[in-house]
């Protein structure tokens, strides 16, 4: 399964194309999604069990002084590698195209992507969103005057 996004501006316009063909991927499409998916999987499996920690109620467990300069370290590895497997997908899919034509600019962003591809973007993209939210409502939280989100 091949997923082909299009999307062309021009003038005072824009239109975008959605394309999802059953056609055989090429041999670099599986290879790329199977690295894309290993790079976002710990990201999963870290929101995964922070999201059981929370629910389990078991939230306030202690760590030992030894653990705990380990977890931001593995925080930051895990959020570089769903970063650096969104960089990957965008440098190895993603084209795009400017020219003018009769003095207006034309542009036109395409997108193709395999299976692994796509699930890699989707939870990619969606656990980027997830912690950049976080952080926007802890910042909000702080500036509305809650100490614990500072």
């Amino acid at each position: 399964m091949l997923t082909t996004f299009d999307l062309t501006i021009s003038g005072g316009h824009a239109a975008a194309h959605l394309d999802i063909r059953n056609s055989s991927p090429a041999t670099s499409h599986r290879r790329l999604g199977a690295v894309a998916l290993i790079l976002v999987a710990p990201a999963v499996a870290l929101l995964v069990s922070a999201a059981v920690i929370s629910l389990s109620g078991q939230a306030g467990f202690e760590i030992s002084d030894r653990v705990a300069p380990v977890l931001p370290v593995a925080g930051v590895i895990v959020l570089a590698l769903l970063v650096l497997a969104m960089v990957l997908l965008a440098v190895a899919r993603l084209r795009v195209n400017i020219e003018r034509h009769d003095g207006a600019w034309h542009g036109h962003i395409s997108v193709e992507l395999a299976r692994g591809e796509l699930v890699a973007a989707v939870l990619g993209l969606s656990l980027i969103a997830v912690f950049v939210g976080h952080l926007l409502a802890d910042g909000y939280a702080c500036l509305n005057g809650m100490r614990r989100a500072c």
